[in-house]
């Protein structure tokens, strides 16, 4: 596969996957909030019912960022399958070091970085 090839299928993977960030609970509160501010509640009932809603807010969420760390993980081990198999060092026992070298290199400025790096380093396993 050609280099520019490569890079370019990883990236589009990488965009595709839509960030998920962990929110803190006063985000939460205030879609709580908002969401039961126009009924006649008394305090007791809007604070129950505000934890309750903050509470489940907070665990969708957590759900959320869990699954997108699991997608990026796939995505990265597809992305290490794929360098190694180009350069033909998919079980040379090396190989995640030369990757890890190149990553700290690279990772700042995207795949065609590390990419680059990867293939400056291979030449040293």
């Amino acid at each position: 596969m050609k280099t520019e090839t490569l890079v370019k299928k990883y990236e589009r993977l990488r965009s595709s996957i839509p960030y998920i960030s962990f929110r803190g609970s006063k985000y939460f509160e205030r879609i709580a909030f908002d969401k039961y501010s126009g009924l006649k509640l008394t305090v007791e009932e809007r604070t129950s019912l505000v934890n309750s809603e903050c509470e489940r807010l907070k665990q969708l969420n957590d759900i959320a960022v869990k699954e997108y760390h699991k997608k990026l993980i796939r995505l990265d081990n597809a992305w290490k399958k794929s360098l190694y198999k180009e350069f033909g060092v998919l079980e040379n026992p090396k190989s995640d070091k030369c990757y890890s070298l190149a990553y700290e290199h690279g990772h700042s400025s995207g795949y065609s970085d590390i990419y680059s790096y990867f293939s400056e380093f291979v030449e040293l396993i």
